[in-house]
This record gives structure tokens, C-alpha cells and sequence, in this order.
């Protein structure tokens, strides 16, 4: 099952890591549909 608080934890770390920089997000869309 997929683990919303484990997104929320990864995304905040990737702001806090360069909030000005920061990469395309993931397609989590596409991650929960192929579960």
C-alpha cells in the first residue's frame, strides 16, 4: 500500500535540500495506477 506520509517526508526533504532548484516532481499518478 502506498505510504502518503512517506511522499510528504521525501518531498519535504527534497525542498529543504534546494528549495530554489528544485527538480520536476515525480508522476506519482502513474506509480499508484501500475500498483
Amino acid at each position: 500500500e502506498f505510504d502518503e506520509n512517506l511522499l510528504r517526508r521525501v518531498c519535504d526533504i527534497r525542498y529543504e535540500d534546494s528549495p530554489s532548484d528544485l527538480p520536476p516532481p515525480p508522476d506519482v499518478s502513474n506509480y499508484l495506477m501500475t500498483e
